[in-house]
């Protein structure tokens, strides 16, 4: 009965399974189908210069809780 139980209700979700290969073999005993993550979109970035006699910069930032650890950088 939990068998069945278990089958019935993980064949009925719509939730993905996670890469790790314990729980996949875990799943396949307890004759579950897997629903595997989508695969991650790739886009094309084309970067430009910007137009003469411009600088362009590039910044990034971080923080690590609030008013914890936090960092900047940039490029010009």
């Amino acid at each position: 009965m939990i068998l069945a139980s278990t089958s019935l209700s993980g064949n009925y979700t719509m939730k993905t399974s996670n890469n790790s290969i314990r729980d996949f073999t875990i799943l396949k005993q307890f004759k579950v189908t897997t629903h595997h993550p989508k695969a991650p979109q790739i886009k094309e970035v084309v970067w430009h210069p910007p137009p003469a006699k411009w600088i362009n910069c590039n910044i990034d930032a971080a923080s690590k809780g609030n008013p914890d650890i936090s960092a900047c950088g940039g490029i010009f």
